[in-house]
């Protein structure tokens, strides 16, 4: 009897460390799976951080592009046909745009440009050589901003107008189609671009503009090639 009671006991105590050793295992599982405290306080700061940072994106984003007005200045360069059967020459030169925006999205611009170079002119018997000549550029049409973030926005355009040619001034007197040259007076312009804008703070930005400039001169259909790169301000506020 004493020793039925001794294997019991033996049996229940070797039970008891069973259990024991099982609710060790269990509890360091748990804590090796837990994390710890400071880990969790981190994840809450990372996650308010994300969080504060997305709404000061957003507001800079509302500040940047709630504004009602757009005043830029470029420097111009241009690819351009001075001729036929002429070599295309490289002008350089000004734009200035105001640009009214309805809501943040659309607008309307007006553009005003001049370039200024040389005529690539070769064997005449006038002796006149790369004579100076000048573009101004006079036109406006609608402009779609169709990305706009905190650092960075794009906005197509197409703008239509008038060129005025000034291929003469350079030549001593001749007649600028001697040389071969386009002759002065007005003609039909138009020009697509893109503004690409790098935002300095929310009222100034970067702008780079990649375009082509079509013009008419002489009847016939000229193509150039262009880039304007310069500061925007940006002022008023849409309601």
């Amino acid at each position: 009897m004493v020793r039925l009671n001794f294997a019991r006991f033996r049996s229940t105590r070797q039970h008891m460390r069973n259990l024991t050793a099982l609710a060790t295992a269990c509890a360091a599982l748990l804590l090796l799976l837990a994390p710890p405290h400071n880990l969790r306080a981190q994840s809450k700061k990372r996650r308010e951080t994300s969080i504060n940072r997305q709404r000061r994106n957003e507001q800079t984003v509302k500040d940047a592009y709630s504004h009602r007005w757009e005043i830029g200045l470029s420097g111009t360069y241009m690819r351009t046909d001075t001729g036929h059967n002429q070599r295309k020459t490289n002008l350089d030169g000004y734009a200035v745009t105001d640009t009214y925006y309805f809501n943040p999205k659309w607008s309307v611009v007006a553009d005003t440009r001049g370039n200024f170079g040389g005529a690539r002119v070769f064997n005449n018997p006038y002796n006149v050589y790369d004579p100076l000549i000048s573009e101004f550029t006079f036109m406006a049409g609608p402009q779609v901003r169709l990305y706009r973030k905190a650092r960075w926005a794009f906005s197509p355009h197409i703008l239509v107008g008038a060129v005025r040619g000034n291929f003469s001034g350079g030549t001593k007197g001749l007649p600028s189609t001697l040389l071969g040259i386009y002759p002065d007076g007005w003609r039909a312009a138009a020009s697509p671009g893109v503004n690409v804008d790098f935002n300095l703070f929310p009222n100034m930005a970067v702008r780079a503009t990649p375009n082509i400039v079509f013009t008419t001169f002489d009847g016939s259909l000229q193509t150039n090639l262009g880039v304007n790169l310069g500061l925007v301000y940006r002022f008023g506020r849409q309601k």
